[in-house]
Parts: C-alpha cells; sequence; structure tokens
C-alpha cells in the first residue's frame, strides 16, 4: 500500500467514526424506521447498504481538519502565560492625560490686590458672628400628638437652613467660566443677542471678578484666560466677543473639558466659581461626556454648573440634568432677548453667597415611648437624600443671603399602648445637624437642634392645634414638583388628557386648602393654570415640556426664574432680584 493510499484509509477511519453510524445500533435503528416511515431516504447520495453517511467523505476530511485547529487553538490558549491586567488610573493621571494638549498653565491674573482684600476684610467682619448669619430649624405639621394602640401614624417633617440678608454690606468675587455653544444653528440673531449679553456681563462684574470664555461647535476653543474684569482687559474680552461665529455641530463635552482644566490649573482662587454652559442644540453625549468630565475633576474644587437653554431646539432634560450635576440652575431662554436676565440672576446669586460645602443630616429620635421612631420618606428622592442606618442626608455646594433652604421629610411614629405620666409629655421625635463653610476664611458653622411634640395619652381629650403653615406650603411645593414631572411624561407618552387631570385634581386641592391665601400657594395655582394651558400637543412640544422642567426644578431646588412671577419673588434673594431689574431696565 503506497503512502498515499494509507492517508486515505486513515482519513476514511476517521471519517467514518465522526458521520457513519452502525443500522444495529438501537438509536440508529429508531432514526432509519423513522425515515422508512415518512417515505424519505436517509441522507447520501445512494439508500445504504451498512449504515447511514450524513455527509461527503471530503466534507469530513475538511471537518475533521477543522476541529484538529480548534483543538490546537484551545490547547496554545490553556498553556499560554496570562498577562497580569494593567493597574487603574488614578484621577489625577487621568486629569493630565485629558488636559496634556492645553497649555493653560499660569495664566490667570492673580487676584491678591489691595481691593479685593478690602472686599474680603468687610465680609470677614460682617461674618465674624456666625450665628447671626445662619439659623436651622426642625418642626412638624402638629405640635400635638395623640398615641395610637391601633397603628402608626406619618408627620410630615420640614427641616429649614436659613441665611440672613447681607445684600447691602458684601459681594463675593466671583470665578466664572462661560462655555458658549457656537454651532450653525446659533447663526443670526441668537448669536449677535449673545454677543450683547456678554458685553453686558463686563459691564455687571466688577474688578474683583475673573472672566473665562470658552466657545464650542464641533470642536471647543478656550478664547480667553481667566483674567480680571477690569479696564485693562477690557480689549481682550471684546476681541474675543467679536470674534464668536456661527459654525459647526455641538459637542458640549469638549467645552465642560476645557472649563474643567481651566479651573484645575488656574494658580488663584476666587471665594467662588461657577461654570456657565449655554446652547441651544443637541448633543447625545452631551449628558454623559459632562459627567465623566466631573466626576474626573479634583474633589477639592468647589463650583456649581448653570446651564441655558437657547430657544426650542435644545434638550430641556438634558440641559436641566447637567445644572443638577453641580447644584446649579437651569434656564429656559425662551425670547432670545431674555438671555442677559437670566445670566444676570444667576451671577446674583453667586456672588451673595454666604455658605458652601453644606452637609445636613436629620433622623428620628427612639426613645422608651417610641422605640422605633424612624424617618420613612425624604421629598427629593435619591437625587437628593442618601440614607444610612437610619439617617438622611444630604449636600448643597452653596448657599446665598436671604435665602432659606427648606426639606421635608416623613416621620413614622410606632403604634404604642402605654399610659403615660405628665412628666413625660414632652418627647423628643427627631433631630437635625449641618455644617456650612465660610467662603475665603474656611471657618465652619455647625449647629444640632432637635423637635418635640407634646404627647397625649390615647384617653384624653386633645384639642388639636391647626397645622402648621411652613410645612403646608413646603408639602405642597415638593407635591406640585413631582406632579409636573409626572404629568409630562404622560405628555411625551401622548397621553395629555391623563396628565391634565392630574394638574386639575391637585388644583383642587390646593384651592381648598388651609393656605390658600399663602403667597407660596397662590403662585403655584398660577404656575398650574399655566401648565394646563400647555398640556396641548403644540403648545407642549414648542415650549410647554421645557417650561414645566424648568419650573419642575424650580420648585423642587428653590432656585429662581426670573421670568416666573412666584419663582422670582420667593426664590431669590435683594440681590438677584436688583440686578434683573437693572437689565431688563437697560434695553429700555
Amino acid at each position: 500500500m503506497t503512502e498515499q493510499e494509507q492517508k486515505g484509509e486513515e482519513d476514511l477511519k476517521t471519517w467514518k467514526e465522526h458521520h457513519y453510524h452502525d443500522p444495529s445500533e438501537p438509536q440508529q435503528q429508531q432514526k432509519s424506521a423513522d425515515i422508512q416511515q415518512k417515505g424519505a431516504q436517509p441522507s447520501g447520495d445512494k439508500p445504504p447498504v451498512e449504515g447511514t453517511f450524513k455527509v461527503s467523505r471530503a466534507e469530513a476530511v475538511e471537518e475533521v481538519d477543522k476541529e484538529k485547529k480548534v483543538e490546537q487553538k484551545k490547547k496554545s490558549h490553556r498553556h499560554r502565560e496570562k498577562k497580569p491586567a494593567p493597574p487603574k488610573k488614578t484621577k489625577e493621571e487621568l486629569r493630565a492625560k485629558k488636559y496634556k494638549h492645553y497649555d493653560y498653565e499660569e495664566d490667570d491674573d492673580p487676584i491678591e490686590d489691595k481691593k479685593i482684600m478690602e472686599t474680603m476684610a468687610e465680609f470677614e467682619k460682617d461674618a465674624e458672628n456666625m450665628d447671626e448669619i445662619f439659623s436651622l430649624s426642625l418642626k412638624l405639621k402638629y405640635s400635638k400628638l395623640q398615641l395610637n394602640s391601633a397603628s402608626s401614624t406619618v408627620e410630615p417633617l420640614l427641616c429649614t437652613l436659613k441665611t440672613k440678608s447681607l445684600a447691602n454690606k458684601t459681594r463675593m468675587p466671583l470665578d466664572l467660566i462661560c462655555v458658549l455653544d457656537v454651532s450653525g444653528s446659533m447663526v443670526g440673531e441668537k448669536i449677535e443677542l449673545l454677543k450683547q449679553t456678554l458685553n453686558y456681563l463686563l459691564v455687571t462684574l466688577e474688578e474683583t471678578d475673573r472672566l473665562s470664555i470658552v466657545e464650542f461647535s464641533t470642536n471647543a476653543r478656550r478664547l480667553t484666560p481667566l483674567l480680571r474684569v477690569n479696564k485693562q482687559n477690557n480689549g481682550v474680552f471684546k476681541e474675543a466677543i467679536n470674534s464668536l461665529k456661527a459654525n459647526g455641530g455641538t459637542d458640549i463635552t469638549s467645552g465642560m473639558e476645557i472649563a474643567g482644566c481651566i479651573l484645575e490649573k488656574r494658580r488663584y482662587r476666587n471665594p467662588v466659581t461657577s461654570i456657565f454652559l449655554l446652547s441651544d442644540g443637541l448633543d447625545e453625549e452631551g449628558q454623559d461626556g459632562t459627567e465623566e468630565v466631573l466626576e474626573n475633576m479634583d474633589p477639592q474644587e468647589h463650583f456649581t454648573v448653570y446651564s441655558f437653554g437657547y430657544g426650542q431646539d435644545h434638550d430641556p432634560k438634558m440641559m436641566n440634568a447637567i445644572a443638577k450635576m453641580k447644584d446649579g440652575n437651569f434656564y429656559f431662554i425662551e425670547k432670545y432677548d431674555t438671555v442677559d436676565e437670566c445670566f444676570v440672576d444667576a451671577i446674583g446669586a453667586l456672588i451673595s453667597v454666604v455658605g458652601e460645602d453644606i452637609s445636613l443630616n436629620v433622623q428620628a429620635v427612639q426613645s422608651d415611648i417610641f422605640p422605633t421612631n424612624a424617618i420613612t420618606f425624604g421629598f427629593g428622592g435619591k437625587e437628593l437624600w442618601k440614607t444610612t442606618e437610619g439617617i438622611y442626608s444630604t449636600h448643597e455646594s452653596q448657599i446665598s443671603s436671604g435665602r432659606s433652604r427648606n426639606y421635608v421629610l416623613e416621620l413614622t411614629i410606632p403604634k404604642c399602648d402605654l399610659t403615660l405620666k405628665d412628666d413625660v409629655k414632652q418627647i423628643a421625635l427627631a433631630k437635625a445637624t449641618v455644617t456650612v463653610k465660610q467662603p475665603r476664611t474656611g471657618k465652619i458653622w455647625s449647629n444640632e437642634i432637635e423637635v418635640k411634640a407634646k404627647v397625649y395619652n390615647e384617653e384624653d381629650d386633645m384639642v388639636q392645634d391647626e397645622p402648621d403653615k411652613d410645612v403646608l406650603v413646603n408639602l405642597y411645593r415638593y407635591r406640585f414638583a413631582e406632579l409636573l414631572v409626572a404629568s409630562m411624561e404622560l405628555a411625551v407618552g401622548g397621553n395629555y388628557e391623563a396628565g391634565r387631570k392630574l394638574l386639575e385634581n391637585f388644583k383642587e386641592e390646593l384651592v381648598g386648602s388651609p393656605v390658600r391665601s399663602e403667597p407660596m400657594v397662590e403662585g403655584l395655582l398660577q404656575d398650574l393654570d399655566k401648565a394646563l394651558t400647555e398640556m396641548v400637543p403644540e403648545v407642549f412640544e414648542s415650549s410647554g415640556k421645557h417650561r414645566m422642567v424648568q419650573q419642575s426644578e424650580s420648585h423642587k431646588k428653590e432656585k429662581s426664574n426670573p421670568f416666573s412671577k412666584n419663582s422670582k419673588n420667593i426664590y431669590s434673594n435683594d440681590v438677584q432680584r436688583a440686578m434683573v431689574n437693572a437689565a431688563s431696565k437697560n434695553k429700555k
């Protein structure tokens, strides 16, 4: 037998092993019977004599070769030495790699001059007694409670951090980076009005402030370093503003990346820092990209992000989400010529900042009477609260003078079949702790308070007090914000009628409320009427959803909106209102 014939016999043997079945085997007998019953021929070109062949000889040899190669590959992988995974890069290394192509080292203007030091000395003098600037309160809807042996009860709880108005005494120096969309859709009136607004900013900001301008379209570019807003730099800013031209696509992330680099590479720091992001378009990757930029920044950098949605073509949910990442505010600029009012409203809040890096903790107080007393819900949800072992914690980047932050939670008081003595009827139910850092000085103000209620036995006669107006008003505020979001989601799904029904039912409840005449509730009713008119397809798509996103966030976070009478009067301070009024008069 020749070598070729021998190889052929080996191939045939291998082929049979893989593809030949003995008809005497039970499995093959059944298969052959099934085939004959159906009147079909077994596989192959000819009826089987000794057995059944599923494929041709050539095909079988080719398949065997393939299987050998696969097995060899598996063996080589099994014996291959695994390389250790590369170590994860630190955030500092990631930042260094990200910013390596930006030559922004040490070109920001110094701030340590006589005028700034005088301004800060005045602020520090005013802020010597921090107890006069900050206050913390905690109260229940009712000051009296009656024991209930049948079931637990749920009571609303209001925690308020308030600041004194220092409008006429201090002005906090500001570092501001304006990140501006100059894509092709900004051509014409939009870009010209934006230039006018930036020129108005040069008049509004003071020599103690520093400004940097960044433009982005398909790519991003820094037009000015972080420079003092003074006569010496006025020409640099004017040249940068006049150079703005609309062209290209929309890449928000590239602009925010440069803004982050400017902040981290600055040599000097004013007490308050913020980024203003303005865009009129859509960017599917803008939210995720911005989040990555902000997450990789130095955690020691304290700043806010304010977003401005220009016109009706932007994505309000994305712009609002970006502002929320850094405790800023989202402004819907429906009319192009109102962008300056929005800018100065935000600046007014920033230059009147009196506290930053605010941490607040609220928790129930357990006792022999109420051993399982617990806070079970915080309005604002996971977006606002973190919970650890029954403690509800939240953080705010900044708080301005003449403002208050009101937080509403629910306290679940367990059932109790005890009989109390007269000397134990004042019972602590919850407590709150807060820390606030002063800008510039770094001094920490802290406070701890608790709320007590007068508790009556189940059989006692108790005349209940009127509900606390502040608790009720803020409870309605949060509920309205949540209902706006819910009605928007229904409208997006095409169910406008269901969205309207939600708002109409809530309006009916507010009209019959014991706090109907309170300014906040009056404002909520006005906003409800406006939202109801916008719950029709053509209005909702063009401007309604944009305004509803802004209003829901405004009420939830108590952020001002200069074009809502309610929001302007309740959520802004004296500085903001004065600056917005001045901007409006400047046009007349």
